[in-house]
């Protein structure tokens, strides 16, 4: 971030650089243009992993996974790994927060 910040580089990371985090069971991968998330469906999503460009499509309703196979691997990759070293535990398809946090 520093060459941005100081007027050496036009982009805050390059394409190599990513960050993933995992929120309520779900699981987020940013690398460049690209995101590769997953919503459980215990937070209305479908609980598959998608990919999406999210400097063309923001709104993330155009998945890729099928138009990028080799993204989307090296992606899952990340995800697995951080998973791993982080200790990520794997919660219910279908757990919710909000319902788990009313009872």
């Amino acid at each position: 971030m520093k060459p941005f910040l100081e007027g050496e580089s036009k982009t805050v990371r390059t394409e190599k650089d990513w960050f993933a985090f995992e929120l309520f069971g779900n699981g987020f991968v940013i690398q460049g243009d690209f995101k590769l998330m997953k919503l459980r469906t215990g937070m209305y999503g479908d609980g598959k992993w998608h990919l999406y460009n999210i400097k063309e499509n923001p709104a993330e309703t155009v998945p890729l996974e099928d138009k990028y196979p080799e993204k989307f691997e090296s992606m899952m990759k990340i995800y697995q790994q951080y998973a791993k070293d982080h200790n990520i535990v794997e919660v219910a398809e279908d757990w919710n927060p909000w319902a788990a946090a009313a009872n």
